[in-house]
């Protein structure tokens, strides 16, 4: 709970002081003509009396809401200053239609000063992008043709290498060949001549065993 009252409070509590006077006063006057109908019944001599008492009383309840109301008055005021001071009046603003042609003018051709400053910006900075990038990219053709003309390079001399490992093993081949059918000949050559021999036994054996 706030322990000090607000704006809003003190108007409440004003509100209930004034309708409590002024029921105070209206009971105290329908009082007062009561007792004072009474009093002229029995003595018409007490009615000035009563009556000026009551006056007396309904000046001082008066007085009282009459000071309330002049408190209220002065909350009102201390308030509106408050409000002020939160609020405080917003600059005047230029109507466009007070501004020169010639300012509006100069405003419009300054923004479109700026929107080209702003395009040859953005223009300079995708030209360097483009830049950029085709420098990476020939540089990453240069490095790929490198790689391939050194992959070439190796291809050529593992394909050199493989051709003379070959010619290499033909050769021994050929030596092993030549070597296998010498020795062919040669032993097909003495079988021949075995068997020729034989043949030529067999024969004159043949013959001496038919003669008378």
């Amino acid at each position: 709970m706030n322990p000090h009252p607000t704006d809003n409070d003190n108007c409440l509590l004003w509100e209930r002081n004034f309708d409590k006077s002024y029921g105070e006063a209206e009971e105290l006057i329908h009082s007062l003509k009561d007792e004072a109908k009474k009093q002229e019944c029995d003595s018409p001599y007490s009615v000035d009396s009563v009556m000026k008492e009551a006056s007396k009383i309904i000046d001082s309840q008066v007085d009282r809401m009459r000071n309330d109301l002049k408190a209220k008055e002065s909350l009102i005021q201390s308030m509106r200053e408050q409000i002020f001071k939160r609020f405080p009046d917003p600059a005047p603003q230029s109507s466009p239609q007070k501004v020169p042609q010639e300012t509006a003018n100069k405003r419009l051709k300054q923004k479109l000063q700026e929107v080209l400053k702003i395009d040859e910006k953005l223009e300079a900075e995708a030209e360097r992008s483009i830049t950029e990038i085709n420098i990476d990219l020939e540089k990453h053709q240069a490095d790929l043709k490198k790689l391939h003309e050194s992959q070439v390079e190796e291809y050529m001399v593992v394909q050199e290498e493989i051709k003379n490992s070959f010619f290499k093993d033909m050769d021994k081949l050929m030596e092993r060949f030549d070597e296998e059918m010498s020795r062919f000949r040669k032993d097909n050559a003495e079988l021949l001549a075995d068997h020729q021999a034989k043949h030529n036994k067999d024969s004159q054996g043949a013959a001496s065993t038919h003669q008378p």
